[in-house]
């Protein structure tokens, strides 16, 4: 990934859209997810990647699970990295082992924390 600073004006409008959320009430990941996804879907464009969002995974055990996002390689197709939103009340070391405890992941996991 590229050097990624706060100061870019990605991050910027991501910011002021949480404090508009948090403003109007909404601080729960389903809430405030979209903008983090746009955030993402911003920084992937320039790594050849795209954010597919809600995508269905195939676990281990033959179930399905959806994750909030997924990574795509635009060469390729292949996954290099999944996102699941997160908020304040989740707790994020158990999120984090979760995918991969079911046979997601090998790859990156990006948090939202909120």
């Amino acid at each position: 990934m590229r050097n990624i600073k706060p100061t870019h004006k990605a991050i910027q409008t991501f910011y002021t859209e949480l404090k508009q959320y948090e403003k109007l009430g909404a601080t729960n990941e389903t809430e405030v997810r979209l903008a983090f996804a746009t955030l993402l879907q911003h920084y992937a464009r320039q790594n050849n990647l795209t954010l597919i969002c809600e995508k269905p995974l195939r676990t281990l055990q033959g179930t399905t699970i959806y994750v909030d996002g997924m990574l795509t390689d635009n060469n390729f197709g292949l996954p290099r990295g999944y996102w699941e939103a997160k908020d304040l009340h989740d707790n994020l070391a158990t999120s984090v082992r979760e995918p991969l405890s079911v046979g997601v992941g090998g790859g990156s996991v990006s948090r939202e924390d909120r």
